[in-house]
């Protein structure tokens, strides 16, 4: 497991997504650039891989423009 900023990454490719939206953020791009779409059907409220990826993604945008605002950026 890897932690980074408190979230816990049990995968490569989930801490990958993060990097993505951290990226994202600090290039300037809205939340809403997102690439990971939500493509759940009924899955009686359970996480998908695509449901995983985009709040991994948000996380990390999240973060990376939280950075940003502190810098002055």
């Amino acid at each position: 497991m890897i932690i980074i900023n408190g979230h816990e990454f049990y995968a490569k490719n989930m801490l990958g997504a993060y990097k993505k939206g951290l990226a994202a953020a600090k290039a300037g791009l809205p939340e809403s650039s997102c690439p990971y779409g939500d493509i759940r059907t009924d899955y009686k409220n359970g996480c998908t891989y695509s449901s995983a990826f985009r709040r991994y993604w948000h996380d990390g945008w999240k973060d990376g423009n939280k950075i940003k605002t502190e810098q002055g950026l």
